[in-house]
């Protein structure tokens, strides 16, 4: 009897007799003949692979990879590249795509050698296999290769090593084009797909001519089809998709100011699928004399407010004359239209005069405001509640985390900072919401952070600094991350846990723990995922 029949016969005898049994491998006991019998499968795999030593690169040659399993990729007489990879695949992403055929294949391969094995030895001893049986030993392999991996290839590298190494060799074998892989940059993005580069390499000629016309506007080349992506780079290209852009309701103003934009802006934020949505859009922005605008996400995410082009001209013309940083516009665009919405109504005069320093000042002096009318009247309600925390407290070198556990606390916290943290008591009663004050060591107050329970884990909603201004301090965002995480490791919090300090003299007591009257401005919704005002 040789090593590995000492291993696997008695794991064998000992799962096929559980199997039998009718035993669903729960118990403790169950789980370790599973385990034991998953070892000894590992055991007979790595003694495949260290007799056989199988060769991830069967082929490298200039032009031509091939990998184990006949996976391969080449380059054609026109440039084309074909091969195992799928069309849509990212062109940089080649590489990890063909390692994974590779170890399917090899999987396969020696899973049957494995199986076979066992069979026979199986079959030798006396060990009558039933199908159910068969079906069991396959699905503890499943396991085995899922929860147990071994390195196929090579003892010191995973997988991501080798698909890297894949990668390099595809451009070291001369099947990728430097050039024409830019070309497809322009056109797609970062990420550009193998049928792209493919539809460039054929059009290269036109797609070089068309993007030095119109660089920005090089994502109009492309179009998406079931068969996955194609170009277009005749001449006349860009004068059919301006008429395009005329029938879904733009008008030749907008195009000219479309022009104009970015390449970021014009593929984001006008692709040519939209533009029955985006087209009047693009015209409402030339007729408000916009400038170019900088890719500052969250003002796109208001394109129908009819606040929209107003705000966009001012952000052009900051961001144009540096006076902000498109990350800092980023942070205060939200809030300047949640003023804008609450405030203005429909009427358009606030932008009359208007700069980007004022719009933020004056959505500061509105939260204020709003601030001190929630606390008014929650204070006058004279509802005040206390909650468990979950983590009460987390330290990192300069900075402590601290959980706030009652009504007054996040009345102090909002008093102290600026912001209307003093109205999330109801949310942290409920157990949908944790507040931490993030100090120095110091104790001077930096940031208020707000953790959410969506699907049982805790999620970073909100962190703000004074008055809602942007946290950039990096240790007190990685504070926040270090606070969630302690969360997500504690156990859940429990209704019974928390306790009503004073409620309405008119509910009882039973009444306060189950249905906690709204009191905040967001009293109608109760949907608190769409909360979207900060602190």
């Amino acid at each position: 009897m040789n090593q590995d029949d000492i291993k696997i016969i008695p794991a064998l005898q000992d799962f096929i007799q559980l199997q039998a049994e009718g035993l669903q491998f729960s118990s403790k006991k169950e789980k370790l003949v599973w385990r034991d019998f998953a070892l000894a499968l590992r055991a007979l795999f790595r003694n495949y692979l260290a007799n056989e030593k199988p060769r991830l690169f069967q082929v490298c040659v200039d032009g031509y990879i091939e990998l184990y399993g006949g996976h391969f990729i080449r380059r054609e007489g026109d440039g084309t590249v074909v091969g195992s990879v799928v069309p849509r695949r990212y062109v940089s992403s080649l590489g990890h795509h063909l390692v994974d055929l590779a170890y399917d294949s090899l999987l396969y391969v020696y899973r049957e050698k494995v199986m076979e094995t066992v069979f026979l030895k199986a079959e030798s001893w006396g060990i009558t296999l039933s199908y159910s049986a068969r079906e069991s030993i396959s699905e503890c392999w499943k396991w085995m290769v899922k929860n147990m991996p071994v390195a196929l290839w090579s003892r010191k590298h995973g997988f991501r090593v080798e698909a890297k190494t894949v990668q390099k060799r595809i451009w070291d074998c001369n099947i990728l084009d430097r050039a024409v892989f830019g070309l497809s940059i322009r056109i797609q993005g970062n990420s550009p797909t193998l049928s792209c580069y493919n539809a460039c390499m054929i059009n290269r000629v036109d797609v070089e001519a068309r993007i030095k016309e119109a660089p920005n506007l090089a994502s109009y080349l492309i179009r998406y089809c079931n068969r996955g992506e194609e170009v277009y780079a005749q001449s006349t290209v860009f004068q059919e998709a301006r008429d395009e852009f005329i029938m879904a309701g733009g008008s030749a103003k907008g195009w000219r100011w479309l022009t104009k934009q970015g390449w970021g802006t014009v593929s984001r934020r006008f692709p040519r699928e939209s533009w029955y949505h985006s087209a009047k859009l693009a015209t409402d922005l030339a007729d408000a004399q916009v400038g170019k605008v900088p890719v500052v996400l969250s003002l796109w995410h208001h394109s129908t407010s009819i606040f929209m082009p107003g705000l966009a001209k001012i952000v052009a013309e900051t961001y144009k004359q540096r006076k902000a940083k498109a990350s800092e516009m980023n942070h205060y665009v939200p809030l300047i239209f949640d003023f804008l919405r609450a405030e203005c109504g429909k009427s358009l005069s606030v932008f009359k005069g208007a700069t980007w320093k004022s719009l933020v000042r004056r959505q500061e002096e509105w939260h204020r405001k709003i601030q001190r009318e929630r606390r008014e009247k929650l204070r006058e309600s004279g509802n005040q509640w206390a909650w468990a925390p979950v983590i009460q407290e987390v330290v990192s070198k300069s900075f402590v985390a601290t959980s706030l556990n009652d009504t007054e606390s996040l009345w102090d916290e909002g008093d102290s900072m600026g912001h209307c943290v003093g109205g999330y008591s109801e949310y942290c009663f409920k157990n949908r919401s944790r507040i931490y004050s993030i100090k120095s060591k110091e104790g001077v107050r930096v940031a208020t952070l707000e953790l959410k329970l969506q699907k049982s884990k805790w999620t970073i909603a909100q962190l703000y600094g004074q008055g809602n201004s942007r946290v950039t301090d990096q240790e007190v965002r990685q504070l926040a991350t270090k606070v969630a995480k302690r969360c997500n490791a504690a156990e859940l919090p429990k209704m019974e846990n928390n306790v009503v300090l004073k409620g309405p003299q008119s509910m009882t007591h039973h009444q306060a723990l189950t249905e906690v009257p709204f009191e905040n401005f967001r009293a109608q919704n109760d949907d608190f995922m769409a909360m979207e005002i900060p602190f």
